[in-house]
């Protein structure tokens, strides 16, 4: 009772003053709730945990499954984070009788996994934002040196339009093909300031490459718009304000030939004095290339 009442009860209580925020690191403290509610059959906590994951799958994932801050190992980290709570709650059951007053709901054999879609596109985002070289995709706060285990590399021309992302590729399942990207992404944490962001894999390596995230001195250089792939309005970096926060518009995606594929985006909002500020990439192949060899055209 010393121990429930003067360590544990206290230690949620000094939880509960915190806000919750739903950044990556949070499911923490749902899965110490999940365990004292285990330990010490109480089912509050167990309710209470299972409103964090409802609410943080909600406010965190965006349509096209990917964790909003858009960057590949933090999207693994909130999505390994809110599995790892659902596989704590699986097939919890309330005492005889229990009601949340919370909810006014009753669990019986819990099972949250059917209840987010979102959450299964999740697993195939890692395997997808891919070089041919395993390498994830380095965007934003992506460490560059992170590879996935089980890339796949057949699946050629890809748009997340939540995300702001789209990728144009030649060959496919080989070192030597080609993939093209343009990203548009939305700014809702771990970002740099990139908008309109090309990256160029050919040739077996990153011909134009970002850099991902460093803890370094160089970190500053990093984020900026400058050390990306994209162009510089008044010797600044790119804004990220209330409005400009979300990002860009995808209006053409064509991948449908081998030989010409066309995208184009507008991100209008990222810098106050430009009217427009838009991008046209075309993916076009050389005639009689061997190995998917090609030019691009950056209008």
């Amino acid at each position: 009772d010393k121990i429930i009442k003067e360590r544990f009860e206290p230690s949620i209580e000094f939880y509960r003053t915190f806000p919750i925020l739903y950044h990556n690191m949070e499911y923490r403290n749902a899965e110490g709730l999940i365990s004292l509610g285990r330990a010490l059959n109480d089912p509050s906590y167990i309710h209470e945990a299972m409103e964090w994951a409802e609410n943080f799958a909600m406010e965190t994932y965006l349509f096209d499954g990917f964790f909003k801050e858009t960057t590949i190992s933090y999207h693994n980290q909130s999505t390994d984070g809110i599995n790892s709570v659902i596989d704590a709650l699986q097939g919890w059951t309330d005492p005889r009788g229990y009601i949340s007053p919370r909810s006014g709901v009753r669990l019986d054999d819990l099972d949250m996994r059917e209840r987010y879609p979102a959450l299964k596109k999740s697993h195939e985002i890692p395997n997808l934002l891919v070089y041919p070289n395993g390498n994830y995709l380095p965007i934003q706060d992506t460490w560059a040196a992170e590879k996935s285990t089980t890339p796949k590399l057949d699946v050629g021309a890809l748009l997340f339009p939540a995300s702001g992302i789209a990728r144009l590729t030649r060959g496919i399942g080989n070192l030597d093909d080609s993939q093209l990207y343009l990203t548009f992404q939305p700014k809702y944490g771990h970002h740099h300031y990139d908008p309109l962001n090309l990256i160029l894999f050919a040739e077996g390596q990153e011909l134009l490459p970002d850099i991902g995230y460093t803890h370094t001195l160089y970190r500053q250089w990093t984020n900026s718009t400058l050390a990306h792939n994209t162009v510089v309005v008044d010797s600044s970096d790119a804004e990220v304000s209330d409005k400009s926060k979300h990002g860009g518009n995808i209006d053409v995606f064509a991948p449908f030939h081998s030989d010409i594929q066309v995208m184009r985006a507008r991100q209008n909002t990222a810098y106050s004095q430009a009217n427009e500020y838009s991008r046209e990439p075309w993916f076009i192949k050389f005639l009689d290339a061997e190995h998917n060899e090609g030019y691009i055209l950056d209008l």
